[in-house]
């Protein structure tokens, strides 16, 4: 996928970037049936803006293979010059067998199409770990905060990554809060409370 800037009359400007392909979201069958693949499996690329609009920020996690556990990141200006670029490690959690299992025949189950269960089974495998990233923030001050899946603590981390791309720290939240705007230092917070009503 390409990211270009487009200008209020409809005119396609520059191309800023490429983005990671967005791959193992969608299932398609030969009859041209689709279906969206599982949340725990599935594992698109992130993007988000500075609300100045001055940066933007792309990620994409690695959940197969030898790298599977860490994330790319990379930060960009307004103009799709890189600020920078990185490999980030992210606390992995495995799919057992079983959860796959459990995953794919509820999945299965819920499909009313013969032709989409078979291009489940033949498409779909379950990754290595389960996806990590659920959202990611770009601050105020151009650090990033990568949202990651609630972890068996119940507590949802966020990797703070600086301006200049170095590893910054880790906090969590509770499940149902989310960074809404940070820097490096301070963050603004909604919470949700058990109604569902948000607070900062």
């Amino acid at each position: 996928p390409m990211l270009a800037r487009m200008s209020l009359d409809g005119r396609l400007g520059p191309t800023l970037a490429f983005l990671p392909p967005w791959d193992g979201t969608i299932v398609r069958s030969e009859e041209g049936r689709t279906a969206s693949v599982p949340s725990a499996f599935r594992n698109p690329p992130w993007l988000a803006f500075q609300r100045s609009g001055d940066r933007f920020a792309v990620a994409k996690a690695d959940v197969d293979g030898p790298d599977a556990g860490t994330f790319v990141l990379t930060s960009l200006n307004i103009a799709g010059d890189t600020l920078f670029t990185g490999r980030f490690p992210f606390d992995a959690e495995t799919i057992t067998p079983q959860a796959a299992l459990s995953i794919l025949s509820s999945w299965i189950g819920s499909l009313l199409y013969p032709d989409l269960v078979k291009a489940v089974r033949d498409q779909v495998h379950a990754p290595a770990v389960y996806p990590p990233i659920t959202n990611i923030v770009v601050g105020r001050d151009g650090s990033i905060w990568v949202e990651q899946r609630v972890n068996a603590s119940a507590r949802r981390p966020y990797y703070v990554i600086t301006p200049a791309g170095q590893p910054w720290g880790t906090i969590e939240l509770t499940r149902n809060a989310r960074v809404a705007v940070a820097e490096l230092g301070r963050a603004w917070v909604v919470q949700e409370d058990s109604l569902g009503v948000p607070s900062v």
